[in-house]
């Protein structure tokens, strides 16, 4: 057989994060750098009985794009969300921007 040997490399991606979890409320960050240049991730939630209300952000490609969302939680295991999207794209789409 004739080999044909192929190196490939793959781009380095760093990543840090961490988070902080409270009786009500939570918040989590992420840093990262590599093959996309910088990115930065966070978000905060708080737990006001049944209800959960959510926001966070994405600041990448030198563009931040929020989110936001609340969640009811009808028991410990079942519960329903809503979120807004978290992109320029979506509401483009939509014909709101």
């Amino acid at each position: 057989f004739l080999s044909n040997d192929v190196r490939v490399e793959l781009p380095k991606d760093y990543h840090v994060n961490a988070g902080y979890h409270a009786d009500f409320w939570s918040v989590m960050s992420e840093y990262s750098h590599g093959f996309q240049g910088n990115t930065l991730r966070g978000g905060a939630e708080y737990r006001a009985g049944v209800i959960e209300f959510r926001g966070g952000g994405v600041y990448s490609r030198e563009k931040w794009n929020p989110t936001g969302g609340v969640g009811l939680n009808f028991s410990p295991r079942v519960g329903l969300d809503e979120g807004l999207p978290g992109t320029i794209a979506w509401y483009r789409r939509e014909g709101w921007l």
